[in-house]
């Protein structure tokens, strides 16, 4: 299983570098739109295949495994957004934070209701501390 997901991190490096016009570092990368999502055209390679492997895992896993989830956004819905807004690297940090904290609520996060279900709320832009705009 850790062969895979280490496969699976080392094709997404790969494909967020390369473009169809050779090797391209972050400095290149198309500039984020003031809604903070990029169009599909838009998107690094790397990008591309992790949303494309949480929507997987969304329409497969997911509709198997029950409803865990205790942050509203739930993860899966945190790592596209991460992803579309922030790249292969950037994306994957912050959804292994999120997954490293999804349990923890000794940080006093606010609650809210939906559903009849108690959720902690924990958007992506509470978390990117990078982005000073």
């Amino acid at each position: 299983m850790l062969r895979w997901i280490l496969l699976i991190i080392v094709i997404g490096a790969l494909a967020s570098n390369t473009g169809a016009d050779g090797l391209r570092g972050p400095w290149d990368a198309p500039p984020v739109t003031d809604s903070k999502t990029v169009s599909p055209s838009q998107r690094s390679y790397g990008s591309q295949l992790g949303i494309s492997l949480v929507r997987l895992y969304q329409r497969t896993a997911s509709r198997v495994d029950t409803d865990r989830s205790k942050s509203y956004p739930v993860s899966s819905l945190y790592a596209i957004q991460a992803l579309d807004q922030h790249g292969w690297w950037r994306g994957i940090f912050l959804t292994a934070d999120r997954l490293i904290r999804e349990v923890d609520s000794t940080s006093n996060p606010r609650r809210i209701y939906e559903d009849g279900r108690q959720y902690l709320y924990d958007p992506l832009e509470r978390n990117v501390w990078w982005d000073t705009d």
